[in-house]
């Protein structure tokens, strides 16, 4: 899980997909869903690999069902990535 404090949300740019945590000064980061054209600038120069949403949910999925996960660990992969199936 990628969180920040609420009170730097602003740095975020508004197509970045957050959600907040309740009960703290937390909001999360959907680094799943985050599309940017720096980071694929960066992966390009870096000749690193992107993987598409569905490619990262299918990792998560799979990840959460090979190994054994807390449930609070799974449910925030639900909650905070939008992994269904998990």
């Amino acid at each position: 899980m990628l969180v920040i404090e609420k009170s730097k949300a602003d740095r975020i740019p508004s197509y970045v997909p957050t959600t907040p945590v309740p009960d703290t000064d937390l909001i999360s980061i959907d680094w799943v869903r985050t599309e940017s054209d720096l980071l694929a600038e960066i992966q390009e120069c870096a000749q690193l690999s992107s993987q598409s949403v569905v490619e990262l949910e299918a990792m998560l999925l799979q990840y959460c069902r090979q190994h054994r996960l807390k449930d609070e660990w799974v449910d925030s992969v639900r909650t905070y990535l939008g992994v269904d199936g998990v």
